[in-house]
């Protein structure tokens, strides 16, 4: 008690505004891209590291944006969640993705506010989710019901951006994408996220 007391008279952080910090905090632990590896490690990067031309590209880990709560008990009360919540967790496999998330408690799942993906990783889910709509239960379906696992954990997920980019037929070309199919896919993962709210961005 007598430390946390010092602290807030003394300390050059902890003595000003709690607005003013919670600014500092996002500043210092916000506004980068996260990823996650195959193991389900976090990492933070400028670039993709799933891009082979970063293949040996040593990435920091996401570890090193925490150690602000280490400071002490008040900072780890008021940082601890940030990283979640001012960053975007980019995503290349779903299922990769469950696995490190797997690893968060759920206060830090819970504080995701962005994901990227590309289409084939989820806009395929939400494609699906919206032609199964009067036909069958889609959270039974084969290619939806692994991925409702997770959904329960992502509770504060306000943003979506979906990568037209690895969109592919069978042959390997490309899809043209049309505004009817981003309007599926759109209805899809909004009824797979049961969240009406939720913003839905292509690039």
């Amino acid at each position: 008690m007598a430390i946390t007391q010092r602290n807030s008279t003394q300390s050059p952080l902890l003595r000003l505004p709690g607005e003013i910090r919670n600014l500092i905090y996002a500043y210092s632990t916000g506004q980068y891209n996260i990823y996650h590896t195959t193991t389900g490690s976090l990492i933070v990067g400028p670039v993709d590291p799933w891009d082979w031309r970063h293949a040996f590209v040593e990435f920091p880990s996401v570890t090193g944006l925490l150690s602000l709560t280490l400071v002490c008990r008040q900072t780890y009360l008021e940082a601890r969640l940030h990283v979640f919540a001012n960053n975007t967790f980019d995503t290349k496999n779903f299922f990769y993705f469950r696995h490190c998330a797997d690893k968060l408690n759920k206060e830090q799942k819970n504080a995701i506010t962005t994901i990227t993906c590309d289409f084939d990783c989820l806009g395929t889910v939400g494609f699906n989710v919206f032609r199964l709509t009067g036909t069958i239960d889609h959270t039974e379906h084969f290619l939806v019901k692994p991925y409702l696992k997770v959904l329960p954990a992502l509770t504060g997920l306000k943003r979506m951006v979906i990568k037209r980019s690895n969109m592919r037929l069978k042959d390997g070309s490309s899809m043209q994408f049309t505004e009817l199919m981003e309007k599926y896919v759109i209805n899809g993962v909004k009824r797979f996220f049961q969240n009406k709210e939720l913003e839905i961005e292509f690039v």
